[in-house]
Order: C-alpha cells, then structure tokens, then sequence
C-alpha cells in the first residue's frame, strides 16, 4: 500500500490538467518561457500611448510621437518592472502605428 501525501496546490493543479500536473512532476515539462510574462504590461503601456494619441487627435491638437513615447515611458516606470527591451520593442511598435 502506498500512502499519497499531496497539497492543496497540487491538488488543484491535478483537477486543472492531470496531463500537465504529471508533466510537472515527473520532470518531463519545461516551460517554453521561464520568465515572468509581460505581454500585459505591454498592452496597459501601448493603450496609454494610443489613448493618448487619439486623444490629440479628436480634439485637433498636434501629436509630437516623441512626446507621447515619453508618457509611455513614465507610465512604464510607474506601473510595473518591464524590461527595458521589452519597453523600447513597445515604443517602437507605437511608433510604426503611428506612421501609418
């Protein structure tokens, strides 16, 4: 007889997916990204940008991307830790969006 000592963690990861909770535990899974994921901070950042953008836009007032780049920027800095690559990649995007 086998006595099974689980956690509620684990528990709750095996009525998940029994496939992936034995991936995890037998050590046959990997994630495909280790890191944390910043596709969220992405978004609240390039909403900011475009809320600003068409903001200026509706009223008439003249959009400097540059400026607008900067209050990403800022938001960035205030709302969360995204990697520095990451932030350019976004300001960059932004920019191309803002050619078209």
């Amino acid at each position: 007889m086998i006595n099974l000592v689980l956690s509620p963690d684990k528990l709750n990861k095996y009525s998940i997916c029994p496939t992936l909770y034995d991936y995890e535990t037998n050590g046959r899974y990997a994630p495909l990204f280790a890191g944390k994921e910043t596709y969220l901070d992405e978004g609240s950042i390039m909403h900011k940008g475009l809320q600003v953008y068409y903001t200026a836009k509706m009223e008439g007032r003249p959009i400097d991307v540059t400026t607008i780049q900067e209050l990403m920027r800022n938001h960035a800095a205030e709302s969360g830790d995204l990697p520095v690559e990451k932030l350019e990649e976004v300001c960059a995007d932004f920019a191309m969006y803002c050619q078209y």
